[in-house]
């Protein structure tokens, strides 16, 4: 059996073009070493050619997006995905739900984790700043592999196996966060402040996690963190006999 392929949504050029997270290559990177093979999917067409390109994919990666201009921050306090760049989200919200129809494991980093979680249906925390009084610094300027602030982590989580402590320093650089998880997620780890930083399917099936942190660049000094990177391989390796039994977790509404 080969590789399982694994898509990753290319973010669109004008993104690309800011300061920050080179997470798209660096998930790519991490992927290939657990085993996987890495797909970028650039941003194309409607829901109907998102489920088109879930059926030929074994996984799905949403990695994180670039930090906002000033600029931007001091017109929209509040912004939303959507509006920070609506062709990206909209070609990734249609993908989420179609993986999550078609039981297709998946992983979300930062960006792609808030992703996921409004596609099937939770809510964000618009501006941690504003909106969530004691908040940590949760936007890290630093190099995306220092670590800012640390998570606790919930007992039998895919976390905990990965990490294999209920305590864990992370990088950070969100603005947003998970309010209320999404249809069929529960909250996996917590800072200090009780920011969600995790989320994953509340059963064994499909896989579906996502971290508010950058596991990518963590690996760096962090071994542990590659295994996140093989859970989602391991999931996807299994999605040929998954596909073939029909099963379907997730019907939105």
């Amino acid at each position: 059996m080969g590789r399982p392929s694994i898509g990753i949504p290319v973010p669109l050029a004008l993104e690309r073009a800011d300061r920050g997270s080179a997470g798209d290559g660096l998930c790519a990177a991490a992927l290939s070493r657990a085993g996987g093979l890495p797909v970028l999917l650039p941003v194309e067409g409607d829901r109907a050619a998102a489920g088109d390109l879930i059926k030929r994919l074994d996984g799905l990666l949403l990695a994180g997006g670039r930090p906002l201009s000033a600029g931007f921050l001091a017109e929209h306090p509040r912004p939303s995905l959507e509006e920070t760049d609506p062709e990206r989200y909209r070609f990734e919200h249609a993908l989420v739900l179609a993986a999550a129809e078609q039981g297709v494991p998946m992983l979300g980093i930062c960006r792609g984790m808030q992703t996921i979680n409004e596609a099937l249906g939770g809510t964000l925390v618009r501006n941690l700043a504003l909106d969530w009084p004691g908040a940590l610094g949760h936007r890290m300027m630093d190099p995306e592999e220092h670590r800012a602030h640390r998570i606790r982590i919930a007992p039998h989580s895919h976390l905990s196996v990965v990490v294999g402590e209920d305590h864990v320093l992370v990088n950070s650089r969100h603005l947003q966060a998970v309010e209320t998880p999404g249809a069929g997620l529960v909250a996996a780890a917590w800072a200090d402040d009780g920011v969600i930083e995790a989320v994953e399917a509340s059963g064994d099936d499909p896989f579906i996690v996502g971290v508010q942190f950058h596991p990518e660049a963590l690996i760096q000094h962090d071994g542990r963190w590659l295994g996140l990177f093989a859970m989602l391989v391991t999931a996807a390796s299994r999605r040929l006999p998954l596909a073939r039994a029909g099963k379907v977790w997730f019907t939105p509404m």
